[in-house]
């Protein structure tokens, strides 16, 4: 690939098919796992976060 085209390439890392944690050593995997179920719960709390604040400036 010439120079010129290379240059507009981004490798994003993100798998094109199979599964993130394909590959992984079952160690690395649970760890991933660990902090993937984090990031879900996160995400919970920060959706119930953003209704009650909507909420709370609705009744203002």
């Amino acid at each position: 690939m010439p120079r010129t085209s290379s240059d507009g390439v981004i490798d994003l890392a993100l798998p094109h098919s199979g599964k993130w944690t394909e590959g992984m050593k079952p160690e690395d995997k649970e760890i991933y796992m660990r902090v993937y179920r984090w990031r879900l719960d996160w995400e919970k709390q920060e959706a119930l976060n953003i209704q009650d604040y909507i909420e709370d400036q609705a009744r203002d």
